[in-house]
């Protein structure tokens, strides 16, 4: 009989950070049970075996995301199968969000999503990669442009170099990341475990970070009008469900913190990989990650426009200790307008994501817009 291996590939501001230490907190006890073995994107553990799983050197560019060799894959496959599937354990979970981000990250086939993308890259580096011809590379032949049905990788591009290079990464990252997580893992029967948060607070969630870690300097409709409005769960969990079988796809809801705690949260997830586990969560829950209160935000953006990246990131982890987000005091750059439209963009995504992913029914009609 194979291991069971349970992938938690995310999605990003589901809690991940808090389900990942909580993994890490518990690696511990696991290990002495000899029951299941943690391997999350926060250890030292995870970067060893998968050192090249997202970024991958071409000549003189840095690719994100890029499709890995046969070769790197074999190497890796090596050190699973050496490192981990031999491990007197009967359940391994690994857990990262790039495995999520892969499908949806860049806004499809746009010169202006990978204009913002270079920017921020820009932000964060130091570098001018605005001095290349980006539009020339979306437009090159060799790329096959099908009707607007394909992401581009962002190409980081060493000081000093005129040619271009560049890989194609279709809309279709899932399946790219899928397969290639069905070769790495071969040996092992594969869960796939996807949190799920409502698409509009996703966003706006994915704002308030990025504007705390130093990086957003936009206005808020700015942001909005670039962000990529393609996190229909239903079609990604439809590629892994291909892949590994319907049965294996596991899903939980970010809305349960909310609704009962995080605490029901923690054991839901857990309960996926053993309904003992989750009496492990008793006294051990506590936030990750702060969001910053909407003065907090502000004042974030402005000091992101004057200063360098590393003293914004630094004041941003201050400011969250001094102006951090009161879950009780709830506040929105939605207008009521916009939001009922990337709802209603959402909608048969959502109603298929329940119908068949999610089964019960209790937070279907807050993902169509109502409140809780």
């Amino acid at each position: 009989m194979k291991k069971k291996l349970y992938i938690h590939i995310g999605c990003p501001k589901t809690a991940t950070s808090f389900l990942q230490n909580m993994l890490d907190v518990f690696s511990g006890v696991f290990a002495k049970k000899k029951s299941t073995y943690v391997l999350t994107s926060t250890t030292q553990d995870y970067y060893k075996i998968f050192p090249k799983l997202f970024f991958r050197q071409l000549g003189s560019f840095l690719v994100l995301f890029a499709p890995l060799s046969e070769e790197a894959i074999d190497i890796i496959k090596t050190k699973v199968t050496n490192d981990i599937y031999q491990l007197d354990m009967s359940k391994v979970i690994l857990s990262s969000e790039g495995f999520f981000n892969r499908c949806v990250l860049y806004p499809p086939g746009t010169v202006e999503g990978q204009i913002y993308m270079i920017q921020r890259l820009k932000r964060i580096y130091g570098k001018d990669y605005m001095n290349y011809p980006v539009c020339k590379i979306l437009d090159h032949p060799s790329l096959n442009l099908q009707p607007k049905n394909y992401l581009y990788n962002i190409l980081l591009l060493e000081a000093g170099k005129d040619s271009l290079e560049w890989v194609r990464l279709p809309t279709e990252g899932a399946k790219m990341m899928a397969k290639t997580l069905k070769s790495i893992f071969e040996p092992f029967d594969i869960h796939i475990i996807l949190a799920t948060r409502r698409q509009d607070y996703l966003t706006e969630s994915f704002y308030n970070q990025t504007v705390a870690e130093g990086i957003e300097t936009r206005e808020w409709h700015d942001f909005l009008a670039n962000f990529p409005l393609s996190y229909q769960y239903d079609k990604i969990l439809d590629v892994y469900a291909s892949e590994f079988g319907y049965d294996n796809i596991h899903t939980i809801c970010f809305e349960t913190i909310k609704q009962i705690g995080i605490e029901q949260f923690s054991n839901e997830f857990l309960s996926i990989i053993d309904p003992d586990l989750s009496i492990l969560t008793k006294n051990t829950t506590h936030v990750i990650n702060e969001s910053l209160s909407q003065e907090g935000l502000e004042v974030m953006r402005y000091a992101n426009k004057i200063l360098p990246f590393d003293k914004a990131f630094k004041l941003g982890r201050y400011l969250k200790t001094l102006l951090p987000r009161d879950p009780k005091k709830r506040y929105s750059y939605f207008t009521e307008e916009i939001r009922q439209k990337i709802l209603h963009h959402y909608a048969p995504s959502n109603i298929r994501l329940f119908e068949k992913y999610i089964k019960n029914p209790f937070f279907l009609n807050y993902y169509l817009g109502e409140e809780l």
